[in-house]
């Protein structure tokens, strides 16, 4: 579904998947671009298969290039220098360390409420609740963070409701969310 909706420069291809495994959506993808004139996007395996013969199933399959976890770093390299020009390879890094400093930037910025919100959970403050998750709500809505947003707006509700453990709920999930960034 995402490759229908996108365009993609590369795509590093897992063999076990749920649902579908990347033999077979590697399948579907050429079928996409041929069907849809779509352009040719690279695929490469990265598998913990390293069988004799992996290598040229996964070729078989319409998979360009094959690497192996744990992933071999000089490997990466070569294949992204054998499809990407130098400029387009440092655009991509730029990216990368530009969505860091956004991240960075967002996590920052909601540390302090956040701690301010926990020690409100502890006191059973729904106002001092109310008042910090608000700030977190309006920052992730700034960052577009639909997720914490979503869970912000639970935390709320909770603190108008005076439900002090769903606010310790949402709040355990919320930090969940933050661990994952």
């Amino acid at each position: 579904d995402l490759y229908k909706n996108n365009q993609y420069d590369m795509i590093f291809m897992d063999e076990n998947m749920p649902n579908m495994s990347g033999i077979e959506t590697t399948h579907k993808i050429r079928e996409i671009e041929e069907e849809e004139k779509k352009k040719y996007t690279p695929i490469v395996a990265l598998t913990a298969n390293a069988l004799i013969g992996d290598e040229d199933r996964f070729r078989d399959a319409g998979m360009d290039e094959y690497l192996t976890k744990p992933l071999n770093r000089e490997k990466l390299a070569e294949i992204l220098v054998n499809y990407f020009d130098r400029e387009s390879l440092f655009d991509m890094v730029e990216q990368v360390n530009d969505k860091h400093a956004f991240e960075t930037s967002f996590l920052s910025k909601v540390e302090q409420p956040l701690n301010l919100i926990e020690q409100a959970i502890v006191d059973e403050n729904c106002l001092a609740i109310i008042k910090f998750i608000n700030i977190v709500k309006i920052l992730s809505m700034k960052y577009n963070y639909q997720d914490i947003f979503a869970l912000c707006l639970n935390i709320e509700t909770s603190a108008k409701d005076s439900d002090i453990q769903s606010c310790r709920n949402f709040m355990l999930v919320l930090n969940g969310q933050f661990n994952e960034y």
